[in-house]
């Protein structure tokens, strides 16, 4: 049996006002990764939490489609491979 370590360490924040708290999740470096839709990113709250973080620090796919093939997937993630991503933010969805 070969041997393998798996770590996954995730932090799920849900519910009113928890993008008030993103910046108390970012390490001093690396950039967060904003994932939603380009009606997601006209949300109030969305718009704020973009003025709050520094431009170098925000990466922003806000073109997501519902039901992405699995070409759109690797689109998506070759645009992401060799950047320094340590946050992940999903704003919207909801299937």
């Amino acid at each position: 049996m070969s041997h393998w370590k798996f770590q996954n360490p995730v932090e799920i924040r849900f519910g009113s006002g928890c993008l008030r708290t993103v910046e108390e999740m970012l390490p001093d470096a690396g950039s967060l990764l904003l994932v939603t839709t380009a009606g997601g990113r006209r949300r109030p709250a969305v718009k704020d939490l973009i003025d709050r973080l520094a431009p170098e620090r925000l990466v922003m796919i806000d073109d997501v489609e519902p039901n992405p093939t699995l070409q759109r997937l690797e689109e998506q993630i070759g645009r992401l491979v060799d950047l320094d991503v340590r946050v992940v933010v999903a704003v919207g969805g909801g299937s």
